[in-house]
């Protein structure tokens, strides 16, 4: 048999399969999976397009999805999933539609015991709890010192926010929304080096119109620095029973008084209303950065 008779026979059979079980721009199980994603409940925004790819948004979370078909499934079943532009690809042997595929890509996801959360980054990062490791992020170098006292244990799985795009959520972490849809979720929370409220609370004077400096009153700078701390108070909301919240980038350490009481500096007050909020909070002091680093009971 000739090479371009058995490319022949070949395309015919493939064309065969190809009309008869369906491919990514013809395909009866695709559609008929759309119709139980929208049954199911738990996806928002279900898109079957021109391609036979399908994109939602998980209602738990509001992860984004994308599943990829390749032109020639069920042929080829290779199968990219992308969640929040993380991509993985799954080799598909078993019979079924997307939601079996999904359920053993969140089954597959359980190989991760502990969640981290890192605000104001807009890169996806990894790392680990044994040894203490964390890649992508400026506070790598010091991540072991910082942490070395609470013997951490388990398979991390870091997650990023920042307004600007990149890392696995853009959001703003202090937002009440982006809370009740994570209340005790993380193992770890890092608040270690952020702008917006974080950055414009703690300022001794604000740039009015024209470019001009004025100094803000003592009584302005403690009531911004009280709302600073209740929005920080807030953020714990998102631990789990003994999840631990780390705070650094302490701008003006100035004295404040927060409700009444006098504190010599910023880092001192949010420490004290830790503890008082039911945490077990410490102001640690490692090569020149204060931070604080609170557990929740």
């Amino acid at each position: 048999m000739s090479h371009q008779s058995k490319y022949f026979k070949y395309k015919n059979k493939y064309l065969k399969l190809k009309n008869q079980v369906g491919s990514a721009k013809n395909t009866i199980p695709i559609i008929r999976e759309q119709r139980v994603l929208v049954e199911s409940g738990e996806y928002d925004n279900i898109i079957l397009d021109a391609e036979s790819n399908i994109t939602m948004i998980r209602k738990s979370d509001g992860a984004n999805i994308m599943i990829n078909f390749p032109d020639s499934f069920p042929v080829r079943n290779i199968i990219t999933i992308d969640i929040n532009d993380i991509k993985t690809d799954i080799k598909w042997n078993k019979p079924g539609y997307v939601h079996t595929i999904l359920k053993s890509l969140k089954e597959s996801d359980e190989q991760f015991d502990k969640k981290v959360l890192i605000l104001c980054h807009s890169q996806k990062v990894t790392g680990s709890f044994t040894p203490m490791v964390l890649n992508n992020h400026w506070l790598g170098s010091e991540y072991n010192n910082i942490f070395a006292e609470y013997k951490l244990t388990g398979n991390p799985k870091f997650e990023t926010i920042d307004i600007i795009p990149g890392g696995t959520y853009q959001d703003d972490a202090f937002s009440d929304t982006f809370i009740e849809n994570h209340i005790n979720d993380y193992d770890m929370i890092l608040v270690p080096d952020c702008g917006g409220i974080w950055y414009e609370l703690q300022k001794t004077s604000i740039d009015e119109k024209f470019r001009k400096i004025r100094d803000l009153t003592e009584d302005e700078q403690n009531q911004n620095k009280t709302l600073l701390i209740e929005k920080s108070l807030n953020l714990t909301r998102m631990l789990k029973p003994n999840g631990i919240i780390y705070f650094g980038k302490f701008l003006s350490e100035t004295p404040c008084i927060i409700r009444g009481k006098k504190f010599a500096t910023f880092s001192d007050a949010l420490n004290y209303s830790m503890n008082n909020h039911g945490l077990i909070s410490q102001i640690k002091i490692i090569n020149s950065m204060v931070m604080i680093i609170s557990q929740k009971s």
